[in-house]
């Protein structure tokens, strides 16, 4: 075995132990999940949709966990919709709804995407879930996620 493919097979067992690392993650939850039963906060449904929801490309795994910026593809369209909609309005800050606040995984998703923009309880511009009324006028509005600004 040469110096370069004895590295590369070193690089390679690194990043499968970095993968194996994050499964048993995800086992240890589901174990404490189901653990808990009923005093869980989060019930083993809505653990089970989340994975599907956040873990989907298990093919593309390794390589989604060595390039930067990637990722985005496994996020749910709300979220890359909600980012998009900041983007198109120009908007510097935003708020959320208070049903889109009550999500924690879109709002903590939300913001992450949105960076830099930022989170105020004062800004104009409300994202809000496409089912909840409109307070202000609404500007952008597309799978299940709406701009609203309000003067």
């Amino acid at each position: 075995m040469t110096r370069t493919e004895d590295s590369n097979e070193r690089s390679r067992n690194a990043r499968l132990f970095q993968i194996a690392r994050r499964l048993i993650a995800v086992a240890a939850v589901a174990s404490l999940v189901t653990a808990l039963g009923d005093k869980a906060i989060l019930s083993w449904d809505r653990f089970s949709r989340l994975v599907n929801d956040r873990i989907s490309a298990w093919n593309s795994l390794e390589v989604v966990s060595e390039t930067p910026g990637s990722g985005l593809h496994l996020l749910t369209d709300k979220v890359l919709v909600a980012a998009e909609h900041l983007q198109k309005a120009n908007a510097k800050t935003f708020r959320f709804s208070s049903e889109l606040e009550a999500d924690a995984y879109l709002s903590q998703r939300i913001s992450e995407v949105a960076w830099p923009r930022e989170i105020n309880a004062k800004s104009s511009f409300v994202l809000r879930l496409e089912g909840e009324n409109a307070s202000c006028t609404t500007l952008l509005s597309a799978k299940g996620v709406a701009l609203d600004r309000c003067e």
